[in-house]
């Protein structure tokens, strides 16, 4: 009998990455045809494929791309993106362990 808590898959990452996410990007759709679920899903496929909002819905079977651009545009705002970029380094420091921030600051003469 083998461990598969040990296997990494394509839907461990994405669930690892959107839970991630979601502690630090202020994003939200609660609507009946757009979870916020969904619409991080639907970013970090875009994110991780280099591909279109309307290929990465489609592969995902999820909401209409419309649908997630208009949540899209109405929370990424100007005025937002700051906060945003903050939020995101904020996701990128958190999973970086104290040990790895240390060796890195060691090897190139930070520390």
């Amino acid at each position: 009998m083998t461990d598969d808590s040990l296997v990494l898959t394509e839907s461990k990452v994405l669930d690892y990455a959107c839970a991630s996410l979601q502690g630090h990007l202020p994003l939200s759709a609660e609507g009946y045809k757009c979870s916020t679920e969904e619409l991080l899903h639907a970013l970090l496929g875009v994110a991780a494929q280099g591909s279109t909002l309307e290929s990465v819905c489609a592969d995902l079977h999820i909401a209409h791309p419309e649908t997630m651009r208009g949540y899209l545009n109405e929370q990424l705002t100007p005025e937002i993106l700051p906060v945003l970029e903050r939020a995101l380094n904020a996701a990128l420091v958190a999973g970086v362990t104290r040990r790895v921030r240390h060796r890195a600051r060691y090897r190139f003469g930070l520390a």
